[in-house]
């Protein structure tokens, strides 16, 4: 069985994952990124952890760069350490503000790649949003260029990404 581990924003990228270890459900429902995987390969592996980019660890001897791309190897190095053989994830873009998240994603990627000591990697930046790629996914044209994409996904009653605050 190949194990996984998630890295994203929150609740749509990872899911029941987005909560801390005591809080999940025993079977976590499945964010926007274990979806799609299993899209791909429906099964031979599980997701056994997640981590929001928030919660990585800020100082980690040995792990150098800056912004996304140490984000990234935090990422790599919280996999590897879980013996995990997979990496998935996602990382917003947030408009043209932040282009320079796409590059420094891309060189951590080619950095990692280029070692053969750990998890493979799988994932990228979203443009604009994740929440672009689902309004995408439900059929809306030019999604990436949809500036609020929660509210298309509203009008198409795709729940928000904040869970209810309460069970009635």
């Amino acid at each position: 069985m190949i194990r996984v581990i998630l890295a994203g924003e929150g609740k749509n990228e990872l899911g029941g994952f987005a909560n801390q270890q005591g809080y999940r459900e025993s079977q976590p429902q499945p964010g926007v990124i274990e979806t799609l995987l299993r899209q791909v390969r429906p099964d031979g592996w599980q997701v056994i952890d997640a981590i929001p980019w928030k919660k990585l660890p800020k100082l980690q001897v040995g792990i150098g760069g800056k912004g996304e791309e140490l984000n990234v190897q935090r990422a790599y190095h919280h996999a590897k350490k879980r013996g995990c053989e997979i990496l998935a994830f996602s990382r917003d873009r947030d408009h043209v503000k932040f282009a320079h998240r796409e590059t420094e994603i891309e060189k951590a990627v080619q950095a990692i790649a280029e070692r053969d000591d750990g998890p493979a990697l799988v994932g990228g930046v979203a443009i604009e949003k994740v929440e672009s790629w689902i309004a995408a996914i439900a059929g809306v044209r030019r999604s990436e260029d949809v500036r609020r994409p929660e509210e298309k996904l509203a009008e198409l009653g795709v729940s928000p990404k904040k869970p209810p605050t309460s069970c009635t």
